[in-house]
């Protein structure tokens, strides 16, 4: 590699600091959307109210994640990007914590709201500040971060289910994980911060449609919704069908995150080759297909045989989103918060819907996420064939 690429400029920012940093916040950022799922029966018997209810902290968790998506887009255009991800991940540490205390549904929506807040400026900083330092070069780099969410969201559901087992309560595994976050947070405070790059104004960016970005946006809200409606309530899916027991639940949800995980793993090496658009459409196929094993069986078997499979069609979704974006459109933090805003009403809505029906009809949660994933794929289609036609 000659030193005039822009892979080399990546010195410039202490290659080997802030990498580190970047995936050391999207484990964790996996490890607390991990936990979400598995301790909703946790939160439920804190707070004495009933799982119907108590879902509302996807909605509180994705409340703050949208206005954290719109305020932290324009800090990272404007301010240094790493004491913005430092102050997020201590803000993180505190309401992880605390929500493991609280007795009050009041108390427990705020500190939600707060780490959906953190969620989002830790979210639209590791993507936006990875963009800007690897440019062109990103393909790779974006699986690499997005494989360390999927590992941290395997380890959730472990550290939640563990946590019960010995101290019959989820605070010793959030106070753990609230240490190692704020650990995190001071590393960040002492790295430099990169740079927008100047903006290249190639014919892709100048012609480019705010169609084709609403349609982006669509998609992710889409994808975003379905992946956090999956990964939160297949654990109370199974319990209200009785086809696992306590342990096997949780193995159940470390199963989706974990095929997400090692698919990204895989795919790193092959997402510089293959085309976007191959990677998306194969990747909703899948899903599909994943998805329809689970309803048609019926049973335990089917259940890990699809959601293995769910995780991975899924695996690969949003970073080649973020890539196929960035040979259509410029990159800059106001974008990636957008992308983010689209992320967050789809995590806030369709987990939310989901709640209302899954204890007396739990498989409408299955239909719903087939329906959400077949319309994302049409979407893309129909994205897909007119940038075709304009560029033609």
């Amino acid at each position: 590699m000659n030193n005039n690429t822009k892979i080399a400029t990546f010195r410039d920012y202490s290659s080997i600091g802030v990498t580190t940093v970047y995936f050391l916040s999207f484990i964790i950022l996996g490890v607390v959307t991990g936990t979400h799922g598995p301790s909703i029966p946790q939160y439920s018997n804190m707070t004495d109210v009933s799982i119907e209810s108590v879902s509302i902290v996807f909605s509180s968790i994705s409340a703050g994640h949208l206005l954290g998506s719109y305020v932290a887009s324009r800090l990272y255009d404007k301010f240094r990007g790493h004491i913005t991800i430092a102050i997020a991940l201590i803000l993180m540490s505190i309401c992880l914590y605390s929500s493991a205390l609280v007795t009050s549904l009041y108390m427990l929506v705020l500190f939600t709201f707060g780490i959906g807040l953190a969620k989002s400026a830790i979210n639209v900083g590791c993507n936006t500040l990875l963009v800007w330092v690897q440019s062109k070069a990103v393909a790779p780099y974006m699986n690499a971060l997005h494989f360390f969410f999927g590992f941290g969201a395997f380890l959730g559901p472990l550290i939640v289910t563990y946590s019960l087992s010995k101290r019959d309560n989820i605070s010793w595994g959030f106070l753990l994980l609230g240490i190692i976050t704020f650990a995190v947070a001071i590393w960040c405070f002492y790295l430099k911060s990169p740079t927008a790059p100047e903006k290249e104004m190639n014919s892709h960016v100048e012609n480019s449609s705010p169609y084709f970005a609403f349609l982006l946006i669509t998609i992710i809200f889409l994808y975003v919704g379905t992946e956090v409606s999956f990964g939160g309530w297949i654990y109370t899916y199974a319990e209200q069908m009785g086809i696992a027991d306590t342990q096997t639940k949780g193995y159940l949800t470390s199963s989706f995150w974990g095929s997400l995980t090692v698919t990204r793993l895989i795919m790193m090496p092959l997402v510089s080759r293959v085309r976007p658009q191959i990677i998306l459409i194969g990747s909703f196929l899948f899903g599909l297909l994943s998805l329809s094993i689970i309803i048609y069986f019926n049973s335990i078997a089917g259940a890990f045989t699809g959601t293995i499979g769910l995780g991975v069609g899924m695996a690969s979704i949003f970073p080649t989103i973020v890539v196929l974006a960035q040979n259509r459109l410029s990159i800059t933090g106001r974008f990636m918060g957008n992308l983010s805003i689209g992320a967050s009403l789809g995590a806030m809505l369709i987990p939310w819907i989901v709640g209302q029906y899954i204890v007396n009809n739990p498989p409408s949660f299955l239909w719903l996420s087939l329906l959400t994933l077949l319309v994302a794929l049409i979407i893309l289609s129909l994205a897909l064939i007119r940038e075709k036609r304009i560029n033609n």
